[in-house]
């Protein structure tokens, strides 16, 4: 088992990074949702260049965490995600990745939160392969902290997300667009 494990891993990684790196459709449409919210806007109707500019804007690295880069996609769909290879004081393996519609006849916009692949193909190898010959006295931290260091990670990116979806609100209720 243990054999395989390595490429694995890395060909999850390799395909990762390419299709989230080429913004594809397909990568910010499907996955596991880990945080989920709608916003009530009237006016926003489509999504625009200009939209995309200000979460740009507003979400740029303040030294110490890593930017949230967000693209246009379509009509109706914004992606958005940790920005690639940042200098900054406190980095991490981001453990989400989002999207942003337009709900089609509806005023409003979803925010979501997709599961990044890399994070649970990790989790399931670590326990699959920590296992087979556990100690639970004296394997006690391996088994927590791998789960404890994701749930960080996953408080810190759902702040962000939280924050992105109140600027929407805010954008929505001032009619700026």
């Amino acid at each position: 088992m243990d054999a395989y494990l390595f490429p694995l891993l890395a060909t999850v990684v390799l395909a990762e990074a390419v299709l989230s790196g080429r913004w594809k459709k397909i990568y910010f449409t499907f996955g596991l949702p880990l945080f989920s919210r709608n916003i009530s806007s009237y006016a926003i109707d489509i999504v625009s260049s200009d939209i995309v500019k200000e979460l740009n804007d507003k979400f740029k690295s303040n030294g110490y965490a890593s930017s949230l880069h967000f693209k246009e996609i379509d009509s109706k769909t914004i992606a958005f995600r940790e920005k690639f290879f940042e200098l900054c004081l406190f980095s991490y393996t981001p453990v989400m990745h989002g999207r942003i519609s337009l709900v089609t006849n509806n005023p409003e916009i979803e925010v979501a939160g997709l599961s990044n692949w890399f994070p649970i193909v990790f989790i399931v190898f670590w326990y699959s392969a920590l296992l087979s010959n556990i100690s639970f006295e004296r394997d006690f931290i391996f088994l927590v902290a791998p789960a404890l260091l994701f749930g960080v990670i996953y408080f810190i990116q759902r702040k962000k997300y939280a924050r992105v979806c109140a600027f929407l609100a805010e954008i929505g209720r001032q009619g700026q667009v």
